[in-house]
Order: C-alpha cells, then sequence, then structure tokens
C-alpha cells in the first residue's frame, strides 16, 4: 500500500494543506527518463509479494527509467528478479559500495526506504559519489516516517511490531 504525504506551506503561523504526494508517483516523475542506480531494488524476503503485488518499487521505476541498474544484499531475490528478465542487478551492500564492480554513472542514485535499514549511513553516502553524474546526479532517499500517525495509531491499539531488519527510525 502506497503511502501518501502531506505537504504543506506555512506562511505567518497558518498551515495550507497544497496536496498529497504518493511516494511511488513522485519517485516515478524524477526517474522518468534518467539512468537510475536503485540501491536495496529487491524487497527481500518480501519479493514475491511485492510482485504478485505489483508494488515492486524496481518493476515500476523500470517502467519509466531510460536505463535502471540494481544493487541489493539479498542474492536469492535477485535471481527471482533475473528470472523474470530484469538485467544490470548486482549483489552488494549499500555500506560497502566501493567493492560494487560496476563502473558507471547515474542521473538519480535511489535509496528507496533503504536508509532504515543501514548500520552505517554516512558510508552509503560516502560510496554513492562515484556513481552520481559530476553537476546533475542526485541522491534520492525515502524512508517510512516511524512517528506518522499510522503508525502511532497501531501502537496505540496494540498491532505493532517494527519491521525486523530495520536498525533505526527516522
Amino acid at each position: 500500500m502506497d503511502q501518501n504525504h502531506l505537504m504543506m506551506e506555512t506562511q505567518n503561523n497558518n498551515v495550507r494543506l497544497e496536496r498529497f504526494l504518493s511516494r511511488v508517483d513522485f519517485l516515478r516523475e524524477i526517474c522518468r527518463g534518467k539512468r537510475v542506480l536503485h540501491l536495496g531494488c529487491s524487497s527481500g524476503q518480501f519479493i514475491q509479494d511485492r510482485i504478485d503485488r505489483g508494488s515492486l518499487l524496481h518493476q515500476v521505476l523500470q517502467n519509466e527509467a531510460i536505463d535502471i541498474y540494481g544493487v541489493d544484499l539479498d542474492g536469492t531475490s535477485l535471481a527471482v528478479m533475473r528470472k523474470l528478465g530484469f538485467n544490470n542487478l548486482y549483489e552488494g551492500d549499500a555500506e560497502r559500495l566501493d567493492e560494487l564492480n560496476l563502473d558507471e554513472t547515474f542521473d538519480i542514485v535511489l535509496a528507496g526506504d533503504l536508509i532504515e535499514h543501514v548500520t552505517r549511513p554516512g558510508s552509503m553516502l560516502e560510496g554513492i559519489k562515484r556513481f552520481m553524474r559530476p553537476d546533475t546526479g542526485r541522491f534520492v532517499v525515502s524512508t517510512p516516517n516511524a512517528f506518522g500517525l499510522h503508525f502511532q495509531m497501531r501502537r496505540w491499539m496494540g498491532n505493532y511490531s517494527e519491521h525486523p531488519e530495520h536498525v533505526c527510525f527516522y
């Protein structure tokens, strides 16, 4: 299920709802016609569910990007993606991108809902530099809001459990 985010404008201490922003729609738009490196591309153990529901972000972005590469730690889920026809997939650690055998530059380096899984985000940030196109490359990161209303409601109702692979909250 895609989370919608509120974009608000503040003026003179008044808050005005500007619009709802779909994370997936936003990522589609910024990746359209671009060369994209997608870190954490496979959704790991949840890959089959994401494929079945049509919510695998890499698949959605493949339809938008002119060229897309993926990096993920989970070799098993990358094998599933390869069987489905995905190309340019690399098994690697986002915290150790210097070890990745890839010599390309990209318009967009995307860490979609990955940073909350990363123990050393500074290492990831340092590692992406070599993949960014000089002057025009963009790094895009998204993460769930750990203190968002939908999470708080689930906590209050007693039916919330944190994702077992999350190492931090934002």
